[in-house]
């Protein structure tokens, strides 16, 4: 699932990559298992992403379209960065809605949910 996801994808060509992606992917996994004592369930939610990279708008040469979707994806992925930061500090306010990305991720990202970040850099 997860593979045809990425594959939808559009990507763009610039000055610095020949292959750019223009957006994040993120396939979300939902689960759920029954407590055979009790009649409640436990569920779970595992979120796997692939966001795009953070682009130099000035060397990538971008303009119009590209130029916006280099521009949505730095204030996404600034954005991402901001609130894990508010996050790890217990802040009371965190502003998740800044971005669809971290409004999506909202539950996955603050409360009592556990995150774990494998990081693939190229």
């Amino acid at each position: 699932a997860f593979q045809a996801a990425v594959a939808t994808r559009r990507t763009s060509s610039t000055n610095i990559n020949s292959h750019s992606s223009r957006s994040h992917c993120v396939v979300t996994l939902r689960t759920s298992l029954p407590c055979p004592y009790t009649a409640t369930c436990r569920h779970g939610k595992l979120n796997l992403i692939d966001l795009a990279g953070s682009e130099n708008v000035g060397r990538s040469g971008a303009k119009g379209s590209t130029l916006r979707e280099a521009q949505m994806i730095n204030k996404s992925l600034s954005t991402l960065v901001s609130i894990v930061g508010l996050t790890c500090q217990s802040k009371t306010h965190v502003p998740y809605r800044n971005s669809k990305l971290t409004l999506m991720l909202k539950d996955s990202l603050g409360g009592s949910a556990k995150v774990l970040m494998i990081a693939h850099l190229s």
